[in-house]
């Protein structure tokens, strides 16, 4: 029989669980005790389209991932892991705990990437828990009343829309630079990189829980992992060159 330890698909997604201290504890581990009395504190990051195989610490032998490989080791690391080909029907089995077909999402277009509302998502079992429950980044769950982020268990949601920036649910013009996103559902604008705005916003919401003596569950699915070295890169081309073109007098 071949080793089933692992598994995880080559264009799905990479998922690192890190236990980051406790509510009231130093132990890092969940506590059976009153709500807020040593439970451990949850940060999900899911990267998109990244496998198993990309990263050093799990045996790339030409990828350098120093950060990803540091969080790796800092990290509840699940052996017997299985995710979907492509990135909804994976979002929609982690939200669910369920098969993504049971879910209701197997695919990223046509409808297929909704999620069933009746579905019980892993931050609604949190939030009864007494847990702080915020989503910073990709959604691809739904975009309409009752499939967002806030319809589905997380208080805290800062999302773009769609599957991933520029395509057509996203906020118009937005190109990975000082973009649009929806906080709870309201269009906001931020600046900065797009990823480097999601981990700032995650980190100021684990900071307010943590003042606030709550337990948390963050989850953070960054779409790019890696900041382009110039500021500006052809996307900004692209929009600038659409907004150039003449406003049309009706759209009908």
């Amino acid at each position: 029989m071949p080793d089933r330890g692992v598994h995880a698909a080559p264009i799905g997604a990479l998922i690192l669980v890190a236990t980051v201290g406790c509510a009231g504890s130093g132990t890092g581990l969940p506590s059976t005790g009153s709500p807020g009395g040593g439970r451990a504190n949850v940060l999900l990051i899911m990267t998109d389209d990244q496998g198993y195989g990309d990263l050093a610490c799990l045996g790339n032998p030409i990828l350098e991932t120093p950060h990803l490989d540091a969080l790796h080791a800092q990290s509840v690391r699940l052996t017997d892991f299985h995710v979907s080909p492509t990135c909804s029907p994976t979002r929609g089995a982690l939200m669910s705990g369920r098969n993504t077909h049971s879910a209701g999402v197997w695919h990223t277009i046509m409808g297929r990437s909704l999620m069933r509302p009746e579905e019980v998502t892993l931050a609604e079992a949190f939030r009864a828990g007494g847990y702080a429950t915020g989503h910073f980044g990709k959604w691809h769950l739904g975009d309409n009343y009752p499939l967002r982020p806030q319809d589905q268990g997380f208080e805290a949601a800062l999302t773009h829309g769609g599957g991933g920036i520029v395509q057509t649910p996203d906020h118009f013009g937005n190109d990975y630079f000082d973009d649009t996103y929806l906080r709870n559902g309201v269009p906001e604008r931020h600046q900065g990189f797009c990823t480097d705005v999601w981990f700032d916003q995650a980190m100021r919401f684990i900071e307010r829980s943590t003042q606030a003596g709550r337990p948390f569950s963050a989850t953070s699915p960054p779409t790019p992992r890696t900041r382009p070295s110039g500021r500006r890169r052809s996307t900004r081309r692209g929009t600038a060159a659409i907004r150039a073109c003449p406003t049309p007098a009706s759209t009908g």
